[in-house]
């Protein structure tokens, strides 16, 4: 019997640290140097008792279970991104609409009511009926833009996440379809998110994004 990850659980390898990000509580967390050596030998099919022991308090804590079949413990592997909207436009500056500032105040709200797992929920409810956007329009650009004019009414403690998930939302309700991705770096730990369509950054430049190693596409 092997192991898996917990639903809801993702992880990678950054500046050799093994992050793992638990969307019910919303946390990321690291592993120490024995339980990472553990983990990893747990990838290759490694099982000693001693490993074992070890994997068993890792599932204790939440970030892995039992699995019939061994393998499933895959970290999160990076998409390649070519283009950036705020890179290509980064001298526009692009009026906020009040649609834009509702959704934004929305989006604030949720994030700070609703733990990870309910606000990525609903946008997956949003999107269910699309199917994957193949390009960036004009349309998209501004509206990316209009949410980056908008960083001065939100508060700098998870303006990403709230910047983010309002931008997919009004996305969605323009039948595009776009994904959040969260990213890691792990000398020293910082976290971020933002807006990708097909290799394409919306809300962010490609030099900031590619600091960051992604640990779950949402």
């Amino acid at each position: 019997m092997g192991y898996k990850l917990r639903k809801g659980v993702s992880f990678c390898l950054t500046d050799d640290h093994l992050i793992f990000l638990d969307l019910k509580t919303g946390r990321y967390s690291t592993l120490s140097q024995r339980v990472a050596h553990a983990f990893k030998s747990a990838q290759i099919g490694n099982y000693t008792a001693e490993i074992k022991a070890t994997l068993n308090r890792l599932a204790v804590a939440g970030l892995i279970e039992h699995g019939e079949t061994e393998g499933l413990l895959a970290p999160t592997s990076r998409t390649p991104v070519s283009n950036s909207v705020l890179d290509a436009h980064w001298c526009i500056v692009t009026p906020t609409s009040p649609i834009v500032l509702l959704a934004i105040i929305k989006g604030v709200f949720q994030c700070k009511t609703q733990n990870l797992s309910a606000v990525l929920g609903r946008l997956k409810i949003l999107r269910c009926h699309l199917g994957r956007t193949a390009n960036v329009t004009e349309e998209t650009e501004q509206l990316a833009l209009q949410f980056v004019s908008a960083r001065a009414f939100l508060p700098l403690r998870d303006r990403c996440l709230a910047e983010s998930t309002a931008l997919v939302a009004c996305l969605a309700h323009r039948q595009i379809h776009a994904s959040i991705v969260f990213g890691v770096s792990g000398r020293p730990f910082a976290a971020h998110c933002w807006v990708e369509i097909n290799g394409t950054v919306l809300n962010d430049s490609l030099e900031h994004v590619n600091s960051f190693q992604p640990i779950l596409y949402a």
